[in-house]
């Protein structure tokens, strides 16, 4: 028995001793296979080797439960999420226990790195950082998605158009960086259903006149494969102007990059 069980090498240099068992064993061969031998064997006889070296299957069959149970253990997925944000400090429910986290402070393997009112960075237990939106669960299974861009050329007056959406209805946006926030015409919002009376009045100055002026949230902004939700914007009463224009109510959320001609929009975070 102990011939099928130990490595031919050691068939070659050690004789099967029937002295007894432990202390053969432990004197020949090395300690830790004396250990793993000692582990899995059912002794019987403390002379006879070969019950000594006899696996015992339900130690065995224990075993494995074991091992595949702490296994899943240790590798299920941590769910986390969001409850609220602080200067410094993320009220954060993990696996759902709900814990105030410090700056630097760990708790079930997630480090807070960064808290601020927009909101949160952590660090996984394997080492990956995430940025925690609020109430938007995260396992720590999670992987980091790609950032969404999309390129946009100019037309002939060297413009920079292109098609989009707003609210899911398409229309046609004209970047513009020296807009506060994505403007619109009352005529368009009509056509689009955005009840913008309900949002708060001002007036501005335009080309031509004073005008009144309403600032609404918008409820998505499409731009490629870029999409904002809750989205400044303003609607100015009348037909003017003529395209959307994509403000920086949008435009603070993308980093914009020249290519020769070629502007790309990458989605920030």
């Amino acid at each position: 028995m102990l011939r099928t069980l130990l490595p031919e090498s050691l068939h070659r240099n050690h004789k099967v001793s029937t002295t007894p068992c432990t202390h053969s064993i432990r004197k020949k061969y090395p300690l830790n296979l004396w250990v793993k031998l000692k582990f899995f064997a059912n002794p019987v006889d403390a002379r006879d080797c070969t019950p000594f070296l006899r696996f015992n299957a339900g130690i065995r069959v224990l075993l494995i439960i074991f091992l595949t149970l702490n296994f899943q253990l240790e590798a299920a997925p941590q769910k986390i999420i969001a409850k609220g944000f602080f200067a410094d400090k993320a009220l954060l429910q993990i696996d759902g226990e709900i814990k105030l986290l410090s700056k630097g402070e760990t708790f079930r393997g997630i480090k807070l790195l960064s808290s601020s009112g927009r909101g949160a960075v952590v660090r996984l237990s394997d080492g990956r950082e995430i940025k925690l939106e609020l109430n938007r669960a995260i396992g720590s299974s999670y992987v980091k998605a790609k950032k969404s861009k999309t390129n946009i050329y100019p037309d002939k007056l060297g413009m920079y158009s292109v098609n989009g959406k707003i609210n899911q209805h398409p229309v046609n946006f004209l970047v513009d960086t020296g807009a506060t926030s994505i403007t619109l015409s009352s005529d368009l919002a009509k056509q689009l259903r955005i009840n913008y009376r309900r949002g708060r009045k001002g007036f501005a100055q335009t080309a031509n006149a004073v005008v009144p002026v309403w600032n609404i949230q918008l409820a998505s902004v499409s731009v490629g494969d870029i999409t904002l939700r809750n989205v400044e914007a303003s609607v100015l009463e009348g037909n003017s102007p003529v395209q959307v224009l994509l403000g920086n109510s949008f435009l603070k959320h993308v980093s914009m990059q020249r290519k020769g001609v070629m502007m790309q929009l990458q989605k920030k975070y």
